[in-house]
């Protein structure tokens, strides 16, 4: 990955922040952004103040307006800022790129809201106040209200408020989509809507095959992404037995789906019950015998795919992982474990990147190096899982016809348009800027199997928490049942990790996870060195990837460079000295000595020391704490749990050990 050559220092001029509207800086909703090369061509990224990747469907990556100039300003990373849409803010983008404002007059009277030019000046962001059913981008422009990041740079076209503009939305919408959209009216005439009674639509729903999963949607219930989807779903439903869009709105209020949004935005009802329409392609027909199933009912590819995502994903979940054999004579639960989450990565990769080839069939192609940086394991042990996967029937593996490109796995699934109350799962995207669909990865990170000397958390213990964050609050015999464990087994080897790491409580029976559960499993990986070893697989991928790329450029006059394990192996450690040489540096001038010296003169004054004070002190005097453990362990200090201290963890200095032999 290339990043966009940045002009140096940058500040958002004091004019600049007063014209952005103060209604959208009193929401915590910014990111800052970077430019980063993806397949040659320049995209925007988002990025929190600490430069890590931030995310448009987690407010813990987000920040305020006053934090995100102060770090754009102070760090010249970044290329600006950026502020988030999504269904918790009113607020939505609407884009015109590559116009002049007075190409762009007709849409700018019509929105009569805040507009700004874009980074690249080329281009026209409007910001408003309207709801979409879902966002649509095309040549002519692109329309958001959540899942996305607009960059924000206060160079004002139209001085004007954020103003409500749902109507001036949905013309908008409409103008992007008159190419690919089909009206309603035009998907209604396909079919001949029977005359039917409220009364007699609501009794064919009801004794429907899917009656039950009717009754609970119809109730307000059912486990959806968004009460959006579960609108939709219903509309689907009710829209198989009649086409009269009146009679579907009627059904529809009478339900426990209603919700003030309905009437607020008065657009919204009716554009759900159109896509509801035009995503027909079968309907009730009383003349025949009726065909009340809807999983039976086809939808388009796009809508095929994502139901066989979740056919999988509820297949994956449900599976007792601790007893695969795959290519062995017997079950091992660790072998097990390492499949569940190699298989988890394909089924995120297949919903991003898969299609359907075939009936009830659908394939991914994704390079094995990938798949094992994903996985959070080695290469070689991708290559036993999939072999393992393919022995219990989950994928076929294709190898690829030139060495330019990744296999593909072909995986079978229910491609069905299943409309019912199921959990989506997690979802790992790219995240890309501006206009791009920005996704997060999966919810919980894939943890690492211990290493030599090394006690980690483990990916049976990341099996816990998967099922904790997707389907809350378990009792502990349901927690067994679910992780084919017994529960005394669960009490005395797992949960106890996951306690002392501070991300799951144990109420009496009650296993839930803590209201900071994702910082303390960040804190966690980052004490047992999962996320600097997740930093080293990154970079050696990149440099990887890079090599491979350039694998042709050499000139002809040139002798090649080394290639092989060796070189890698040696441009690591080179890597890895210059990085040692600026952390040292960078501590140094901070603290005035460097960590191990500051440890060790610690030590010497005080014998021994709690580690958590330790790291306190030291970040008090300006040093990363989290290099205080490294430095430790570096020095050969022993580290010991004192019962008497509440098994608090102490570091010994190196000559009390030595006494004590």
């Amino acid at each position: 990955m290339a990043f966009y050559p940045n002009r140096g220092s940058c500040t958002l001029s004091d004019s600049r922040q007063r014209a952005i509207p103060e209604d959208l800086k009193q929401d915590d909703s910014w990111v800052l952004w970077r430019y980063v090369l993806r397949d040659g061509k320049w995209t925007k990224e988002p990025y929190q103040a600490n430069r890590q990747r931030a995310k448009t469907n987690d407010p813990q990556t987000w920040t305020t307006f006053e934090r995100a100039v102060e770090a754009y300003e102070q760090d010249d990373f970044f290329d600006g800022i950026g502020f988030v849409f999504h269904d918790e803010n009113p607020y939505a983008g609407a884009e015109k790129d590559g116009v002049t404002e007075d190409q762009a007059r007709e849409w700018m009277d019509r929105f009569d809201s805040y507009t700004e030019r874009s980074p690249s000046g080329n281009g026209l962001h409007i910001i408003i106040k309207a709801e979409l059913l879902e966002g649509t981008k095309r040549n002519e422009g692109e329309l958001y209200s959540s899942g996305r990041f607009f960059t924000m740079t206060g160079d004002v076209v139209r001085d004007a408020p954020v103003r409500e503009a749902q109507d001036a939305a949905d013309e908008y919408y409409a103008y992007l989509r008159k190419d690919d959209q089909e009206p309603a009216e035009r998907a209604a005439a396909r079919f001949g809507s029977p005359d039917l009674e409220d009364a007699e639509v609501l009794r064919l729903l009801n004794n429907a095959t899917n009656g039950a999963e009717f009754r609970e949607v119809y109730a307000g219930r059912g486990d959806f992404p968004s009460p959006s989807e579960r609108d939709l779903s219903l509309a689907s439903r009710i829209a198989f037995y009649t086409q009269d869009e009146g009679q579907i709105e009627r059904i529809m209020r009478g339900s426990g789906c209603v919700r003030e949004k309905w009437d607020k935005h008065r657009s919204y009802l009716r554009r759900t019950i159109h896509k509801a329409i035009a995503g027909l392609t079968n309907t009730y027909t009383p003349a025949a015998p009726p065909v009340t199933n809807l999983s039976a009912v086809r939808a388009s590819k796009k809508t095929e795919l994502a139901a066989g995502v979740r056919d999988l994903r509820q297949r994956w979940r449900g599976h007792n992982w601790a007893r695969v054999v795959g290519t062995a004579k017997r079950p091992n639960w660790m072998r097990g474990h390492t499949c569940r989450d190699v298989l988890k990565v394909l089924i995120d990769e297949t919903e991003k990147h898969g299609r359907v080839a075939g009936e009830d069939t659908i394939e991914v192609s994704i390079g094995r190096r990938k798949l094992a940086l994903l996985a959070a394991t080695s290469l070689r042990t991708v290559h036993k899982a999939i072999g393992h996967l393919e022995a219990d029937g989950w994928l076929e593996f294709r190898p690829p016809q030139s060495e330019e490109k990744p296999g593909t796995y072909v995986m079978r699934a229910t491609l069905h348009q299943v409309l019912m109350s199921t959990r989506s799962g997690e979802s790992v995207v790219g995240e890309e800027g501006g206009g791009e669909d920005l996704r997060a990865p999966g919810v919980v990170p894939r943890l690492r199997w211990s290493a030599p000397y090394v006690r980690r958390l483990g990916k049976q213990n990341g099996a816990i928490v998967d099922r904790l964050a997707s389907e809350g609050d378990m009792h502990i015999d349901e927690m067994a049942e679910a992780m084919n464990k017994r529960p005394r087994d669960l009490l005395r080897r797992n949960l106890p990790k996951l306690q002392e790491a501070g991300i799951v409580w144990l109420d009496g029976a009650i296993v839930r996870l803590a209201p900071d559960w994702r910082e303390a499993m960040e804190n966690k990986r980052q004490a047992d060195g999962e996320i600097e070893a997740e930093k080293r697989d990154r970079k050696k991928y990149r440099e990887q990837q890079e090599n491979y790329r350039n694998r042709d450029k050499t000139p002809p006059d040139e002798v090649p460079p080394l290639m092989g394990p060796e070189r890698v192996a040696e441009i690591v450690r080179e890597r890895e000295r210059e990085d040692l040489e600026v952390r040292i540096e960078d501590q140094r001038r901070k603290v005035g000595t460097t960590v191990e010296t500051f440890v060790y003169d610690k030590l010497k004054a005080l014998g021994r020391i709690r580690l958590a004070l330790l790291m306190e002190v030291y970040a008090d005097a300006g040093g990363d704490p989290w290099e205080i453990p490294p430095a430790v362990r570096r020095l050969g200090c022993p580290i010991e749990r004192l019962p008497e201290y509440g098994a608090s963890q102490f570091v010994f200095a190196p000559s009390e050990t030595e006494g004590a032999a």
